[in-house]
């Protein structure tokens, strides 16, 4: 968990304290929480109940994967930019956020824009499956899809040095077994650090069976 804050006070300052953000940055993801609230109501972006946990749940959550991977970034299934424009809104990018849903893809652009990050993510209103080759050095997606799929849908993408850097719930293990049915790999768990349950899925080396 979130060291030495509570659930209940968890919000913009503890956020720009556990991960070093700066004023500037602060206000550009306090135009994000403001842009996500405002847009949530004419779509479903995220699950309604977590917008009260915003800043712990979304943007934390996402914080936490910048150092575990290096740029240029790959986000399958990018929704509502977590973790892709978290990653460039970091300094962590550039980002290719891969989105099929013509609305998210306006809402990535709208909040890139808005937050001076354009130059910094090349948003992909198109399925993951569609996309032309690109060369990320990691691969991430959250709260997107199994393993197993993640690794169908991403392979292609990957190269020798290739890192996806995955977060998991509490069943990762059950979902790396899975996994290991189709696909060879290396990975390592890291814990999270807004979930004791959830584990970060750190793996290399993914090819086909």
């Amino acid at each position: 968990m979130l060291a030495d804050v509570s659930r209940e006070t968890y919000g913009a300052s503890q956020f720009a304290s556990q991960f070093d953000v700066s004023r500037e940055t602060l206000a550009h993801f306090e135009v994000y929480a403001e842009m996500l609230g405002d847009w949530q109501g004419r779509m479903n972006l995220v699950g309604p109940a977590t917008l009260a946990r915003l800043w712990e749940r979304h943007f934390a959550d996402s914080a936490q994967l910048v150092p575990l991977g290096s740029a240029p970034w790959l986000d399958i299934g990018a929704g509502a930019g977590f973790p892709g424009l978290v990653i460039a809104l970091l300094g962590g990018g550039p980002v290719d956020l891969v989105e099929a849903t013509g609305k998210k893809t306006d809402f990535l652009a709208a909040v890139a824009e808005a937050t001076g990050i354009v130059g910094e993510v090349r948003i992909h209103r198109a399925r993951i499956e569609a996309m032309p080759l690109l060369q990320p050095a990691t691969i991430v997606a959250r709260a997107c899809a199994s393993l197993a799929q993640l690794f169908d849908w991403g392979v292609r993408f990957a190269g020798p040095t290739t890192r996806w850097v995955l977060p998991k719930g509490a069943r990762a293990a059950d979902e790396i077994a899975e996994a290991q049915l189709n696909f060879r790999f290396d990975h390592d768990l890291v814990p999270s650090v807004t979930d004791a349950q959830a584990r970060i899925v750190i793996a290399t080396q993914v090819r086909r069976r």
